[in-house]
């Protein structure tokens, strides 16, 4: 009688992950980890930005219209938020981190007739 070996699916080895894959999951834990606080710090801070650009461009757009020869027929400002976080790591070892952060204000005026473009 030969003996019966249980079906292949009640095998329950626990997963072998190799020195590689336990340093990238770390990695990528940290990275995520990152991404988090970055996405958590937009709060109230941009609303008052937000509201501060939109007062500045009405007062600028209504001065410019009165006083500028020609007059603009369209204004705009853009600001770009960035915030960078590099990760350095060398055989699992943390390196180096760096986080910065840079805001730069874009204005954009259209003066003339709108016809033109």
């Amino acid at each position: 009688m030969q003996p019966q070996t249980p079906p292949p699916h009640l095998y329950l080895y626990p997963p072998v992950l190799s020195s590689n894959s336990v340093k990238t999951l770390r990695l990528a834990a940290l990275l995520a980890a990152f991404l988090a606080i970055g996405a958590a710090a937009s709060g109230p801070g941009d609303a008052i930005l937000l509201d501060t650009m939109n007062q500045e461009l009405q007062r600028n757009y209504l001065a410019l219209k009165q006083k500028a020869e020609p007059a603009p027929y369209f204004m705009a400002y853009e600001v770009s938020d960035i915030d960078t976080h590099e990760v350095g790591a060398t055989l699992g070892v943390l390196n180096s981190a760096d986080n910065e952060h840079h805001r730069y204000l874009d204005i954009t005026v259209r003066v003339g007739d709108q016809k033109l473009e």
